[in-house]
């Protein structure tokens, strides 16, 4: 740290500020094998907390009841207390590295029992903050910033996208805060190999495995972050001016309303989220949800009256065009990627899907024409708008004549026809 770092108030707060990244792995367990006497031969010094000492915190606070996740159904976390660990000793590792320099803190690994459990990752924490500078340690004055790296937020909620994400919070840069992830790749061939090893052995091969990470991160250090510089002066500039460019076509106004939306709720979460979107979109899930609810209360209504209903619905029919129109979007771009130089097999796979498609299309308009009124007038009209000896269009142009198709296209066919 340069002397006076203390001194400058917003150098504290972004240049310094600790970043912190937590996440497990339930690969590397453990079974009970091995006497529990057996102490590893770096315990509590590396990158690992003392055994004995985790393993009391856990035996003290083990009445508390684990608290289930709000967001999403995360299993690790909600069946931290049942899951079953017959056999094991070590159901996994948990970890908390420096998510800036993507390297491993002293004491900020420790083992897990059953799942995700909050006591574990809570002991683990508070030792590897241990031995920090005294103006971390003193939590009460201390702002924690608690946010979702990037490639997990995705599996949350959009609350939790929106209050939580990395994009939206100041002073990160392009952090993302999978350290953790990254060393998982190396880590996970040895855990075939450590299952059955004694406590002792397991957690000393870990420990070189940790050390030799940290080793080739210093080693590599220098000459990653100058091809990084190379790389991000000139984009810096392009950028720069490509967001010039993009300003100049806005209004001054509504850029300045912007910022300062922006600017309140950076500087207070209390007040309205600009990111949080006003509408909500229509998704095909959406749809589908809203078609299996009308079947349903079509089901009901047709049992109370005796009736026998067919298997092929409404409602499936017009799942089933969904799906043929996005499977003509990927014919679509599978024909248009093919290029002057594709092989015989490439061009047999296309054509193959094309031909499985257009029979797909075919069987699915005769049964609209049966269970979708709408059908059977709209298809006349096209063929009847069709001239003399046309050439069928390839599949991913065919017509698929659902009952949400606009009325341009219905009044287009029928004035072709008059």
């Amino acid at each position: 740290m340069p002397d006076g770092w203390e001194e400058n108030a917003y150098v504290l707060d972004y240049t310094h500020a600790l970043f912190l990244a937590t996440d497990t792995n339930f690969r590397l367990c453990r079974r009970n094998v091995g006497s529990a006497e057996d102490v590893p031969f770096i315990n509590g010094t590396g990158y690992f907390v003392n055994r004995m000492g985790l393993i009391d915190h856990v035996e003290k606070w083990k009445h508390l009841k684990q608290e289930k996740s709000d967001c999403v159904s995360h299993d690790a976390v909600n069946s931290a207390d049942t899951r079953e660990t017959h056999g094991m000793d070590v159901t996994g590792i948990v970890t908390i590295d420096c998510a800036r320099h993507d390297c491993k803190r002293p004491l900020g690994v420790g083992e897990l029992q059953k799942g995700e459990r909050y006591v574990n990752v809570d002991y683990i924490l508070h030792s590897t903050l241990h031995n920090s500078r005294a103006w971390f340690i003193d939590m009460a004055q201390v702002t924690w910033n608690w946010l979702v790296p990037k490639f997990h937020l995705i599996a949350h909620v959009l609350k939790c996208r929106l209050n939580f994400s990395f994009n939206f919070e100041r002073d990160v840069g392009h952090t993302e805060g999978e350290a953790p992830e990254r060393n998982w790749g190396s880590l996970n061939p040895l855990a075939s190999q450590m299952k059955e090893m004694g406590p002792r052995n397991w957690r000393d091969c870990l420990e070189y495995h940790l050390g030799n990470r940290n080793y080739k991160k210093k080693a590599r250090g220098g000459e990653h972050i100058l091809q990084k510089f190379k790389a991000a002066i000139p984009m810096r500039a392009a950028h720069l001016e490509l967001l010039k460019d993009f300003e100049t076509s806005l209004n001054a106004a509504e850029i300045a309303a912007w910022t300062a939306e922006v600017e309140a709720w950076e500087s207070d979460h209390s007040q309205p989220n600009p990111y949080e979107p006003k509408l909500k979109p229509l998704m095909q899930r959406d749809v589908r949800l809203c078609l299996a609810e009308e079947e349903k209360a079509e089901a009901t209504r047709a049992a109370a009256l005796g009736h026998i209903r067919s298997k092929l619905t409404a409602q499936k029919l017009l799942l089933q065009g969904l799906e043929l129109e996005e499977l003509q979007r990927k014919l679509r771009r599978d024909v248009h990627a093919l290029g002057q130089h594709a092989t015989s097999l490439q061009k047999a796979k296309t054509m193959e899907f094309g031909t499985s498609l257009q029979g797909h299309i075919s069987r699915w308009t005769r049964n609209a024409e049966v269970h979708l009124l709408c059908i059977p007038s709209l298809a006349e009209v096209d063929a009847e708008a069709a001239p003399e000896n046309a050439q069928v269009p390839p599949p991913y142009d065919l017509k698929i004549w659902m009952p949400g198709r606009s009325r341009s296209d219905r009044t287009r066919s029928a004035s072709l026809v008059s």
